[in-house]
């Protein structure tokens, strides 16, 4: 029986989910805000399920300078969801899925689950 690695933490931003999303939701252009990655594109013009990210790393991760992601949920102001192409290292898949809510109309709520 294979199992699963997960893990899951949540942080309230001082910050309206319209203000996350406009960062969140504009999957394939992470470079622009986290110096994780050296540059990243999609496939489409618009992001939506089955939507393709590609991304270079700065430097090498678990054998890895480059990683493809798919979009496979995505309601913006909600829930945003991606698989890795291929292998994390030890793992034979990765995904991550981040869903946001209001807490107050300045405040969000912002979870993030991986799994391996």
């Amino acid at each position: 029986m294979s199992r699963s690695l997960q893990f899951s933490t949540t942080r309230i931003v001082n910050v309206s989910n319209e203000a996350v999303w406009r960062v969140l939701g504009d999957f394939g252009t992470e470079h622009r805000w986290t110096k994780t990655l050296t540059s990243c594109e999609r496939d489409t013009p618009e992001v939506g399920v089955g939507t393709v990210r590609s991304c270079k790393l700065p430097r090498p991760l678990m054998g890895r300078s480059e990683v493809k992601e798919t979009l496979t949920e995505f309601e913006p102001e909600r829930v945003l969801t991606y698989q890795l192409d291929g292998a994390a290292g030890p793992f034979a898949t990765a995904a991550a899925r981040w869903s946001t809510w209001r807490e107050t109309p300045n405040s969000t709520a912002i979870t993030v689950r991986g799994e391996f």
